[in-house]
């Protein structure tokens, strides 16, 4: 079944309100209704086995249904979120949310401090699983029954996502370290009930969390319409709540000063990102990766930014930003198109191009799609075509990932497992992913010459590969002694700064003429 036919269907469903929808597709019998408060989705095949494309918009067929569902009872009343009263706080649906903070600002004679408090749970989803649906309803109500911040009707949170809780805390106090000290004491307590257990019937978990803060004075904003401020500080909440960072230890972040600075310039790049592409500022440029005797093997194809505003921008400060914006699809598309436009014309005699794909582009339901039309485009890049994803990419939806990678598979892409070894579940993506190659993090790589412990993992990772029929490429060689002791140790493949920094595309074509007699110093 076709996407085209998936989005009439929602379509339909959302448009008319029916709860009630049935079609014929290619022989398949398709039902979806609704009978004693239940949702059933039938599917009726001539065939005994379904093909992993069928089960696959199946499942995507049947979440989109529950959101419309879920959205409808929502609009008439019926939220699945209930309003649960505990103390002086209530959990509400985000709307009701908003209005309360809305409602708070035009209050601009209040010069007592509030805060606004972004909670992002960590081993949600995995606990999710094992409780399964009654655990959003459940687990909420436990863990607001924790937030308590004994302020007299005061507070108010509301649920965001299934795993992230916004809490909004008015008239704490005129005093900004009186109110900085006040949210630090009672987030140190909630992490310390969430570190003693969340107990659910017969079920114990142990949740941690990251949180972003952003303390305001409501008689600050008395000239910006509510609307607008609103959107600054949910925006500025969640800005410091991504740059928790785990290692410290703490897990929350006050949006501060020196914050701010940083989230005027993320404002500048999501801003600029929208017109980069229009304006062309966008560049691929290439990798080499090499044999052991220095002979290319094919290339990694990365993303350059350009922009007119703001110079050169580093990937790692770009691409982050792309994928909250969802300008990471269109970017994706662009780079994949000219990988394989060159794949097809400039770089006929190499071996492969891989590609970075992040999470985000894996959750765009026509990715699929949009790589089998280039294929179909442009045929050469079959079987040389190549998409690296991180453990982190991969572990979003691992099921997902699973069908998606054996259906690129059967066209003749190919897919690498990135920074190998940095995750905590390593081992079980090379036992569930249908994967060609997995690549060495140059973590294990900077220094392996010297160090035992080094030599130890990277000769382990070329025994199981190698059992497991996979390929193995060690990324960052940048000492020439490393290169040497890993090519006595019979690896394959190398990349790293000691090869070839990433080149554009003129000169990786010097470079590859002639390919056989190719030697870099």
């Amino acid at each position: 079944m076709s996407d085209e036919t998936i989005r009439t269907c929602i379509t339909f469903l959302g448009v008319t309100g029916s709860e009630h929808i049935a079609f014929d597709k290619d022989e398949t019998k398709v039902s979806f209704f609704g009978l004693s408060g239940d949702y059933y989705l039938c599917i009726l095949t001539p065939s005994k086995r379904w093909s992993q494309a069928v089960a696959s918009n199946m499942s995507s067929l049947a979440l989109e249904l529950a959101i419309i569902i879920a959205r409808r009872q929502s609009r008439n009343g019926e939220s699945a979120i209930p309003k649960i009263p505990c103390g002086n706080d209530t959990v509400s649906e985000f709307e009701e949310f908003i209005d309360i903070l809305s409602r708070s600002l035009i209050n601009s004679e209040d010069s007592s401090y509030s805060a606004l408090i972004f909670i992002d749970f960590e081993r949600y989803s995995a606990a999710k699983h094992v409780v399964r649906f009654s655990f959003n309803d459940d687990v909420i109500s436990k863990i607001q029954g924790q937030i308590d911040f004994n302020d007299g009707g005061k507070v108010f949170v509301a649920r965001v996502e299934h795993d992230l809780l916004a809490v909004l805390v008015n008239g704490i106090s005129p005093s900004e370290s009186v109110a900085f000290e006040q949210i630090t004491k009672h987030l140190e307590i909630f992490r310390k009930r969430l570190k003693d257990q969340v107990k659910i019937g017969a079920e114990k978990f142990f949740l941690t969390f990251k949180s972003g803060v952003r303390l305001f004075k409501p008689i600050d904003f008395g000239a910006t319409p509510p609307q607008d401020t609103v959107k600054n500080l949910l925006k500025q909440t969640e800005f410091a709540m991504d740059l928790v960072n785990r290692d410290t230890g703490n897990p929350y972040l006050f949006f501060t000063d020196e914050l701010h600075t940083q989230y005027q310039r993320k404002n500048i790049i999501e801003k600029e990102l929208k017109d980069a592409m229009n304006n062309e500022e966008f560049n691929v440029v290439y990798q080499p990766i090499f044999d052991s005797q220095k002979r290319i093997m094919g290339a990694e194809a990365l993303l350059r930014w350009n922009s007119q505003r703001l110079g050169p921008v580093s990937p790692a400060e770009f691409i982050p930003i792309a994928e909250q914006s969802g300008v990471i699809i269109e970017i994706g598309s662009f780079v994949v198109e000219k990988v394989c436009q060159a794949l097809s014309t400039t770089f006929k005699t190499l071996g492969f191009i891989s590609i970075n794909v992040s999470c985000i582009q894996l959750r765009d339901t026509m990715y699929a799609d949009k790589l089998s039309y280039l294929l179909s485009k442009y045929p050469s890049p079959k079987g040389r075509l190549r998409i690296e994803i991180t453990e982190s990419v991969a572990m979003t939806n691992l099921q997902r990932t699973k069908m998606l990678i054996n259906n690129l598979t059967q066209k003749g892409v190919l897919f690498m497992l990135d920074d190998f070894g940095t995750g905590h579940s390593s081992l079980s993506y090379l036992h569930e992913l249908p994967l060609h190659t997995v690549k060495v993090d140059r973590c294990f790589i900077d220094g392996i010459h010297a160090s035992n412990k080094k030599q130890a993992i990277v000769s382990s990772v070329n025994s199981l590969a190698k059992s497991l029929g996979l390929e193995v490429i060690v990324e960052g060689v940048e000492d020439p002694k490393d290169f040497e002791y890993l090519k006595n140790k019979s690896t394959s493949a190398f990349q790293g700064y000691l090869l070839s920094k990433p080149i554009s595309k003129a000169e990786f074509v010097s470079l590859l003429k002639p390919l056989s007699e190719t030697v870099v110093s």
